[in-house]
């Protein structure tokens, strides 16, 4: 449940792990996947050519993680709609918090996740 860049090890560029298991739960695999993605996206989302290079990174990471655990088609399908979850998510996260700036940018992202839906939809 705690699946993003800052906690994926890498040596000489190759994936080599994971840590901060301290959030760990069962539920949808789908959810991992996601929230790295989102997490990835949201990191750079300032940036222009970060931000329209991510379909590139989502691609990759689909690829990646099924390669290792194949997705069924309702999984698959079910990956746009975990996306805006896990936005709906931090946006109520954050404000709960009083990290008005942090949720403003989260509904930024939502808002831009939902517009390219055709885009991220062709990544898989």
């Amino acid at each position: 449940r705690d699946c993003h860049p800052d906690n994926i090890i890498f040596n000489e560029n190759q994936l080599s792990g994971f840590i901060d298991f301290d959030l760990i739960t069962v539920g949808p695999s789908l959810f991992d996947l996601c929230y790295c993605s989102t997490a990835i996206l949201m990191s750079e989302f300032g940036n222009d050519e970060k931000r329209n290079q991510w379909f590139d990174v989502l691609t990759g990471l689909i690829k990646g993680y099924t390669n290792q655990s194949p997705l069924s088609e309702l999984e698959m399908r079910s990956i746009f709609p975990m996306l805006l979850a896990i936005q709906i998510i931090f946006i109520a996260y954050f404000a709960e918090q009083g990290q008005y700036d942090i949720a403003s940018l989260n509904v930024e992202g939502i808002l831009w996740i939902y517009r390219n839906s055709d885009l991220i939809e062709q990544t898989y």
